[in-house]
């Protein structure tokens, strides 16, 4: 019974990252050093890195990248979306948005007691959205919102 306990009481990665607030939100990075980054995030500069199985991704100021966790107070990020320093702050971006259809044309949304009409980044094209889905806002196109899928857990490696 002991045993049984200890291993249901260890957080799970999944768990660890249900409990974290900031995950699944959007952060755009201020600069890039060796020990570390520095992100714009609630109005304020943080210590960030990424995480493990991007650390070989090459960032640079102005880009857009996602909080996946957390570990201590450095926030832990992976890459959402091309570069997009040349837009500018937009204070709808890393806002959590449910998905309530989706149509061959774009994806309806719920977002501050509205319906909006939106489509994901580029990159995730080929990423199956459905009905109840969460995304979070990475930019925009027009009247538009351009979504990211909220990661559930890292990528498996290959």
């Amino acid at each position: 019974a002991h045993r049984v306990r200890a291993r249901l009481s260890r957080p799970t990665p999944e768990s660890e990252q249900l409990a974290d607030p900031d995950a699944g939100h959007a952060v755009r990075v201020e600069s890039v050093a060796p020990e570390g980054l520095r992100v714009a995030y609630r109005d304020t500069s943080w210590a960030a890195r990424l995480a493990d199985e991007y650390q070989d991704t090459a960032v640079s100021p102005g880009d857009l990248l996602i909080i996946v966790g957390r570990k201590g107070n450095d926030l832990r990020l992976a890459p959402v979306s091309a570069r997009t320093s040349a837009q500018p702050a937009d204070p709808d971006l890393g806002h959590l948005v449910r998905a309530e259809s989706v149509a061959p044309e774009g994806l309806r949304v719920a977002y501050r007691d509205t319906m909006r009409t939106g489509h994901l980044a580029d990159e995730y094209h080929d990423t199956a959205v459905s009905p109840g889905d969460l995304l979070t806002i990475v930019g925009r196109k027009g009247n538009d919102l351009v979504l990211a899928p909220v990661p559930a857990r890292a990528p498996a490696r290959s």
